[in-house]
């Protein structure tokens, strides 16, 4: 005889932890995927930073760059800032006359000299009735043509659009450009010929007379959303026509090259027109990543070579420092703006100039398209698989199991960046593991924890003492923390009397034949 008891089914609920598990797994799998080149990552960025600092760029600024800065000193000796051009026309004259290779004034020309006789007139004397006044200034020579006779005997570029049109970076707005307009320019894959660049836009008009004499440069830089400058446009769109960065600039001028060749990638492209993947100078393939930057290696050594400009002024020495270097002449950082790097601070000089040698020695880290998708593969495969081999071990095991795991992952990563300069993001596979791991772990954990301790005590309130002490006399095991399978038979049976007499001689006597049945 057999007497089966029916609960409700939950067997379902088993699969609950599971689902979720899976979620969270495609959650992380899907945000690395939407966010492989997002500024917009501080962990990543921060990991990337510790990269650097191990395995710094193998490049010295000091070998092709010079800095004259604008510094107290000069103050001291030519006034406050600003200087009138003519105070910077001597400097750039004092350079060549040194030997410098080329000069470029980091300081942005798009903007009216405020001590020019032309803005004095204009803006200061307006309205004023001393005609006499009026007609000194007019026979002062423009400033702006003084500064551009000073570049007619070197090699130069003057800033404009030093400040970036957009404060995040890759909100930048791109504009249509077509390679015919740049003939120092070859674009290469381009849909239709047109490619699509960040747009640049000058704050006034520059001087004309200064743009023949010194090719315009874009100074723009700007930080990523927690403040450090980590990567540049080399490559903008000016007055609808491709305009260098300042730090390509120098860079051209350093390796006295004179042309660029722009790969466009023919599997990615906006409405404006094909995106640059890779700028070639001379044998040199510069990685672009989708958010048209060049990302910076900085080297070990950021502090780029620098004179005070006071030694530029009045004839104060030979000068031969600057012999043969590009020089970059701009404020010191405790006078101008100052930007943040993983480093340090530097000055907008010095980091054109670190730039700039990032490009002449042809070292370029690279975060191609396809890392996004190999991240998040990485993140689903590791995550079920952390799941499967959690389901056979202890908390502590499994804890252990993912952080040696994500060690290797950052380790790879790490090599991978040293060896090779590609940027690999191992952290969302590495949390991943953690996921799947030690929820799978943690939740068994917790499981039989509830089945030893609280369900275990229930039962043993539940039944009667008289109950609890014959078990325990009889060595059952019914609470060493173990789940068994337990039969219990519960019936009542009725004979009729002389059923009773027939099947043995008193009914304590059918009893037990009917059990033994």
């Amino acid at each position: 005889m057999t007497a089966r008891v029916i609960g409700p089914n939950i067997q379902w609920l088993k699969a609950v932890p599971l689902l979720i598990l899976t979620g969270l797994l495609t959650i992380l799998a899907l945000g690395a995927l939407t966010g492989a080149h997002s500024t917009q990552a501080p962990a990543r960025n921060a990991l990337f930073d510790f990269f650097q600092r191990l395995s710094p760029a193998d490049h010295d600024p000091s070998e092709n760059f010079h800095i004259i800065a604008i510094d107290e000193a000069s103050l001291a000796k030519a006034g406050p800032w600003p200087w009138p051009r003519t105070v910077l026309a001597e400097i750039v004259e004092t350079a060549a006359a040194a030997g410098a290779k080329a000069v470029i004034l980091a300081e942005p020309m798009d903007t009216p000299d405020p001590l020019s006789p032309e803005t004095i007139g204009e803006f200061w004397l307006e309205g004023a009735s001393d005609d006499a006044l009026a007609q000194q200034l007019a026979r002062l020579p423009r400033t702006n043509q003084v500064l551009a006779r000073s570049f007619s005997g070197v090699d130069g570029a003057i800033a404009v659009s030093l400040n970036a049109l957009s404060s995040e970076i890759n909100a930048a707005p791109l504009s249509r450009v077509s390679a015919d307009t740049a003939p120092w320019l070859t674009f290469e894959g381009a849909r239709a010929g047109f490619v699509a660049l960040p747009i640049a836009i000058a704050q006034y008009p520059v001087d004309p007379d200064l743009m023949a004499s010194a090719e315009p440069a874009i100074a723009s830089l700007t930080p990523y959303p927690d403040g450090l400058i980590r990567s540049a446009t080399i490559l903008w769109s000016w007055n609808d026509a491709p305009t260098p960065s300042l730090a390509l600039k120098a860079a051209f001028l350093a390796l006295g090259e004179t042309a660029l060749t722009a790969s466009a990638d023919p599997t990615s492209a906006a409405s404006e027109g094909s995106l640059i993947r890779t700028m070639q100078i001379t044998d040199t393939a510069l990685a672009i990543d989708p958010a048209q930057q060049f990302r910076l290696h900085l080297p070990k050594r950021i502090q780029t070579p620098a004179t005070s400009a006071a030694r530029f002024l009045g004839g104060a020495g030979s000068n031969r420092q600057v012999e043969g270097a590009v020089v970059i002449i701009g404020r010191a950082s405790d006078l101008g703006p100052t930007l943040q790097t993983s480093r340090g601070p530097v000055s907008p000089a010095e980091m054109h100039s670190l730039i700039a040698s990032q490009i002449a020695a042809g070292i370029s880290l690279q975060r191609p398209q396809w890392t996004g998708y190999a991240e998040a593969l990485a993140t689903m495969l590791l995550g079920a698989a952390a799941i499967m081999f959690a389901q056979r071990l202890q908390f502590w095991q499994a804890a252990a199991f993912a952080s040696a795991l994500a060690i290797l992952l950052i380790v790879g990563a790490f090599t991978a960046f040293a060896s090779a300069d590609l940027l690999l993001d191992p952290l969302p596979a590495a949390a991943a593991l953690f996921v799947g791991a030690l929820s799978v772990a943690g939740g068994r954990s917790l499981g039989g924890a509830l089945r030893d301790d609280s369900v275990r005590g229930a039962f043993q309130d539940s039944l009667p003492n008289p109950a609890l002490k014959d078990l325990a006399s009889q060595g059952a095991r019914a609470f060493d923390g173990v789940k068994r399978d337990i039969t219990v038979l519960a019936c009542e049976l009725r004979f009729a009397d002389e059923d009773i007499e027939a099947l043995g001689d008193s009914p304590d006597e059918a009893v037990k034949v009917l059990a033994a049945a």
